[in-house]
């Protein structure tokens, strides 16, 4: 009985506009350097959060995805640790709710936008590494990297097989599933095209020594 809401989706996907981000989707990327603890942390400068035209995507009910990845790297030694994450980001069109999944099958709803932005503006601090890990007087950098998914990878698959119907059980149902799914991605990547996956410009922090670290209280 839902398969009308799921061909609504859809069709909702491909009404906006193809193109880069606008000038609204502008982003001051900075990171901080800090520790907490015993462990080296990054604060980042600029939002987690998705731009409007994703933004306006999600409230439409298109999954998105948020992949972020934070290296350090030493000048001799080259990367040391690294950290990646994405951040799925669903709207529950009939419970009205703003859902959350990351690594580790962790996941968090939100009542209200502004819930969920202050989500992201808390997860803004990244541990990364324990400081034993660090060479005193040594020069570390850390790169961060962030790809916006303006339809989370995941689903191609998923939205063919509820498009054409109940779970597949015969060959004949299979290749049809097998035909809606790839429609579906086709008309998809036509109306989005390459921006439907959008890289915001790569993050290098100046180099900083253990020594040189401030500190912080706040959780990541």
């Amino acid at each position: 009985m839902r398969r009308p809401r799921f061909i609504a989706i859809a069709l909702l996907a491909l009404s906006f506009p193809a193109g880069g981000a606008s000038a609204d989707d502008a982003r001051d990327p900075a990171v901080e350097v800090a520790k907490r603890g015993e462990r080296l942390v990054a604060r980042f400068g600029f939002a987690l959060v998705p731009s409007e035209t994703t933004w306006q995507s999600i409230l439409g009910g298109i999954p998105a995805a948020i992949d972020i990845t934070a290296s350090v790297r030493g000048e001799r030694r080259g990367r040391i640790a690294v950290r990646e994450e994405r951040y799925r980001i669903a709207y529950d069109l009939w419970e009205e709710r703003f859902d959350v999944a990351w690594s580790d099958d962790r996941s968090r709803s939100f009542e209200t936008a502004q819930d969920l932005r202050h989500f992201f503006a808390r997860i803004a601090l990244w541990d990364l590494l324990p400081l034993r890990d660090l060479k005193p007087a040594v020069p570390y950098r850390i790169e961060v990297a962030m790809i916006e998914h303006r339809i989370a990878p995941e689903k191609d698959e998923e939205w063919g097989r509820r498009i054409a119907g109940d779970p597949v059980t015969q060959n004949r149902d299979r290749e049809q599933t097998s035909e809606v799914s790839f429609s579906l991605q086709s008309l998809i990547r036509f109306f989005y095209g390459d921006v439907a996956k959008e890289g915001r410009p790569r993050v290098v922090t100046t180099t900083f020594t253990k020594e040189e670290l401030t500190v912080v209280t706040d959780s990541p």
